[in-house]
């Protein structure tokens, strides 16, 4: 009953967003010619019951493996899938970049536009992420292996979402894949001033 009502949301959501683009197409509106660029993502997924769970703040892929859709009209846009890591913080370089206007300063992210173009995205090493509160928990994910650190139990995980895409087998004990992620977190950490 969960799935069903939680998909039911997101059919709501899909209409809604559709309700919007069909006004802004509406039959005589003067800004139906101007480009548009729609960028759809979502700040958490939900645990359904995944590792037993039902929360929205685990680094487990149902919670931190959020949609990131760009689309558009009247704009010149490479259909296809990307799946290089990107995160929040490339919103505004993309839309800068799309838009044709300079970034603001200095930002963590990077413009996701090149591939909309067919072209290649600089290359990203590695992206992390936190969340705190009753299970604060942070993870890195590099390449096709995610590591996820609990703050107050100092739990460690190691994931190949590649081979285990559903995170059901723990690579942690194999210390040595797992401790250049160690060593990456306490770098992380020091650099953003956190634990």
């Amino acid at each position: 009953r969960a799935w069903a009502a939680y998909y039911a949301l997101i059919h709501h959501i899909d209409d809604c967003v559709a309700h919007v683009i069909e006004s802004w197409r509406e039959y005589g509106n003067p800004r139906t010619q101007e480009p548009l660029y729609i960028l759809f993502s979502s700040d958490h997924g939900e645990m359904l019951g995944q590792h037993q769970l039902f929360r929205k703040s685990l680094a487990y892929e149902a919670s931190s493996h959020v949609p990131f859709f760009i689309s558009g009209y009247n704009v010149p846009l490479k259909p296809g899938r990307c799946d290089a890591l990107a995160c929040w913080e490339d919103v505004l370089p993309t839309l800068a970049d799309l838009a044709g206007v300079p970034l603001p300063g200095p930002v963590d992210g990077i413009s996701l536009a090149p591939a909309l173009r067919g072209e290649p995205l600089p290359p990203r090493d590695s992206i992390t992420g936190m969340c705190h509160g009753m299970h604060t928990n942070y993870f890195i994910v590099q390449g096709h292996l995610k590591y996820i650190w609990f703050e107050k139990t100092h739990e460690e995980q190691l994931f190949d979402l590649e081979a285990d895409p559903q995170e059901c087998h723990d690579l942690s004990a194999d210390t040595l894949l797992l401790q250049p992620f160690r060593d990456l977190m306490h770098q992380t950490l020091l650099r953003e001033g956190g634990v």
